[in-house]
């Protein structure tokens, strides 16, 4: 190979090179451009929903990134039936944004079955109806076709739901405040 020739491969090859790398600055360029920015998560707190409706609750988790999950009910003697109440996770914990957020709902005072205190001693049928949640009222009758000194009525009546904390009446058969 004559030094003309050699010099001519040596050039071709350079310019070949050359253009090999611009064209990859190119397209390696190109790709950053093309590359989407990645964002990081970051942390954000999980509001204060009390008191609020489900549907402000829902747009209050929205609204700092969060996710609105299940909405599930727990009874509270505080608060009225389908107001929200809490969160699960709790108000105020970090977490990452777009994770579920579970909406807390009052379902009302708990509601308790009566017990049957009809024909037990009236001491008897307050204990009875104070352990199961109840308040006990006493109204006294005289009435000679029934034992004394039981529960001859009870309203509510017996096994029906009522409101833990509401009150009972019992109507007692006794002759206490006749004679």
């Amino acid at each position: 190979m004559s030094g003309g020739q050699a010099f001519f491969i040596s050039f071709l090859t350079a310019a070949i090179v050359s253009v090999g790398i611009n064209v990859g600055f190119k397209l390696a360029a190109e790709k950053e451009e093309a590359a989407p920015a990645v964002e990081e998560s970051k942390d954000v707190a999980v509001p204060n929903l009390t008191g609020l409706s489900v549907a402000a609750a829902k747009a209050r988790i929205q609204q700092v990134g969060l996710v609105p999950g299940e909405v599930v009910e727990e009874e509270s003697e505080a608060v009225p039936k389908g107001e929200v109440i809490g969160s699960i996770p709790e108000r105020f914990t970090q977490m990452r944004e777009g994770l579920v957020v579970k909406i807390k709902v009052s379902a009302g005072v708990a509601r308790v079955e009566v017990p049957d205190v009809r024909r037990k001693h009236p001491r008897k049928a307050t204990k009875l109806l104070e352990d199961a949640g109840f308040k006990v009222e006493q109204k006294n009758i005289l009435n000679e076709d029934f034992m004394f000194d039981r529960v001859i009525r009870q309203d509510p009546e017996p096994k029906s739901l009522a409101a833990r904390g509401s009150t009972v009446t019992i109507t007692v058969n006794t002759d206490e405040g006749y004679y």
